[in-house]
Formats: structure tokens, sequence, C-alpha cells
């Protein structure tokens, strides 16, 4: 049927497997109401993830799993020093990643400067 008020919608479907990356292969419990709880934030913070990819991280990360992200960005190795009373965190990374964190962090805070 053309021209028919259907045909201006476009319905998709998005299977996605949440439990990869985010830590919830298994649930922790017995209990339904601990399960849904635990689930529920691996989804939230799925969701974030998702949502650091295309305003905070971008840079060719958008297409990259959580797993990958973790693997990338996060799992650096560090330390933290205190010097002349000073506390300092030491990065082992390239300076190339260590610009892209600079811009992370620029554009969290513009990100948290916009008025609601």
């Amino acid at each position: 049927m053309r021209g028919d008020k259907w045909d201006e919608y476009f319905y998709h479907a998005i299977a996605t497997n949440l439990k990869i990356g985010v830590g919830i292969e298994q649930m922790p419990c017995g209990e339904l109401e601990a399960n849904a709880m635990y689930f529920s934030v691996g989804v939230l913070t799925c969701n974030l993830m998702i949502a650091q990819k295309y305003f905070v991280i971008q840079e060719g990360y958008q297409n990259c799993t959580i797993a990958t992200l973790r693997w990338k960005l996060v799992q650096i190795a560090a330390r933290i020093a205190k010097y002349s009373n000073r506390v300092r965190l030491k990065i082992a990374t390239t300076v190339k990643k260590f610009n892209h964190y600079i811009r992370m962090i620029k554009r969290m805070e513009a990100i948290a400067a916009l008025p609601y």
C-alpha cells in the first residue's frame, strides 16, 4: 500500500550481548531482586559507556566494544606518588594517548558546563 500512513515509519531491532565487557556473565545469587539490581547496574554501565564513546572518548573509538575500551583506555599501568606534600598520578603511556586523555577531560568539562 503506497501512500499509506505506515510508509513513513521505519522499525529497527538492535540485538546486543550486554554481558560481554560489563561483567554480568553470571548472576551473583539465586534471589530475583538481587539479580535484577545487579543486571540493572550492568545495563546502566553499558549505556554510560556507549554515551561516553560518542560524546567524550570519540577519535576512532566509537565502534569499539566495552572490553576493548577498557583494554585500550582504562587498563594502563599507573602509580600514585607523593612528592613534597603533593600527590601525583604517574601514567605509563604514550604522549599521543596522554593528549587523548586531556581532550577527554576537556570534553567532560564542557558537557558538565551545559545548562540543564
